[in-house]
């Protein structure tokens, strides 16, 4: 867990204080420096398999909303949410998602495939009521976890301002409650829109 926690933060450093020689590059959009950017995104595919005992998941449609705010040409600080909720006669759910992520662009050039590395810090928090014999009982938790990332983005060849996205991440879930810390190793996919 401490060489974890060691790495996440060594990432985030480089982040960071990155030297931006590559960055020196103004690229001109109308309104300013590229760095003024956002990419709004969605990931609606995802796989992970890890934890204690070990499990699979796959999901398909129902995904995080992104919203990177680029503060240099190479980096962007991406927060993400995701919101589910079920409910029956007798039972009642939701799960709260947030996550904030830096990325770090390898390159700068939007017209080509970009690599990127991404640490995050996560927050879940999940809530439940259960209605027998006329009496509700609600329980609730929330858990932090740390994750590093490294992904790609490739731009639409005939809407350039359209980028698909493919992450592969490593996540670890810290204590929570009586649950234990696990692991679990992630692919992600989606895809982003970058406006001024």
């Amino acid at each position: 867990m401490r060489h974890l926690r060691l790495a996440v933060l060594a990432g985030l450093a480089l982040a960071v204080t990155a030297p931006a020689a590559s960055a020196q590059r103004a690229v001109n959009t109308g309104g300013g420096m590229m760095s003024s950017m956002w990419e709004w995104g969605v990931d609606f595919i995802g796989l992970s398999v890890g934890g204690d005992p070990s499990s699979t998941s796959l999901g398909f449609g129902s995904g995080s909303v992104r919203a990177g705010r680029f503060v240099r040409e190479n980096l962007s600080f991406e927060p993400v949410l995701g919101f589910n909720w079920f409910s029956t006669d007798n039972f009642s759910s939701n799960n709260l998602d947030i996550e904030l992520g830096v990325l770090w662009h390898l390159s700068t050039d939007r017209t080509m495939q970009q690599i990127y590395i991404r640490p995050a810090l996560g927050m879940n928090r999940s809530a439940s009521e259960i209605t027998s014999g006329g009496s509700t009982t609600s329980s609730s938790q929330t858990c932090n976890r740390v994750m590093v990332g490294a992904g790609v983005k490739r731009p639409s060849k005939k809407m350039p301002k359209i980028h698909w996205r493919g992450e592969a991440r490593f996540t670890n879930y810290m204590e929570c409650g009586s649950a234990a810390a696990e692991s679990f190793f992630s692919l992600v996919a989606g895809f982003s829109i970058f406006t001024p």
